[in-house]
């Protein structure tokens, strides 16, 4: 434990805050995705599997940035109003959310700039002017999120409990909505 730090503090970044699953799902949810390497991507209404990929989050733009290959096959199926749908497990596997919005190939220089690091770089002979590199901007719309206790004593007594109450099933987590204002743009 670092100085500075206390039990409490350790604990909360082990477990995910139900509480705040409820009260504040749209903060809880960037904050997940700013600890994980990758989500799931997938194209509604294509056959393709969902795949992984690092995600670049935007809380402000409420949206998601991805680098991609052109050569892709999920980036040849991106057309005007692709919808996509994005699924993330927590770091600590207490987390899921599962969100949907429009994707598109996008040429902001900014975005590159900003989010362009040495593990993006890997990927790209020719860095950010890689004839082969595409930008996704996935602007969310909406999505639902899952937060659980992992905690085996907790899980262990709402089992047992469930099994003592026959009409009882067991409360390990909470489920929320997620609104993105970019719904109604």
């Amino acid at each position: 434990m670092s100085a500075g730090r206390n039990a409490s503090d350790e604990r909360c970044d082990i477990m995910v805050d139900t509480k705040m699953t409820v009260e504040h799902p749209e903060k809880q949810f960037w904050d997940e995705l700013d600890k994980v390497h990758a989500v799931m991507l997938g194209l509604e209404g294509m056959p393709d599997h969902m795949q992984p990929m690092a995600p670049f989050g935007d809380p402000a733009g409420e949206r998601i940035w991805f680098f991609s290959r052109k050569s892709s096959d999920l980036v040849d199926k991106i057309g005007a109003g692709t919808v996509a749908h994005m699924t993330l497990v927590g770091k600590h596997h207490d987390y899921h959310a599962c969100t949907s919005g429009r994707i598109a190939r996008s040429g902001d220089v900014s975005a590159v700039e900003k989010y362009w690091n040495p593990v993006v770089a890997a990927w790209y002979e020719h860095g950010k002017d890689d004839p082969d590199l595409a930008l996704l901007e996935y602007v969310l719309e909406d999505g639902a999120v899952w937060g659980s206790s992992n905690s085996s004593l907790k899980f262990s007594w709402e089992i047992a409990k469930a099994n003592i109450k026959d009409e009882a099933e067991p409360h390990i987590g909470e489920r929320n909505h997620l609104h993105f204002a970019s719904k109604a743009a």
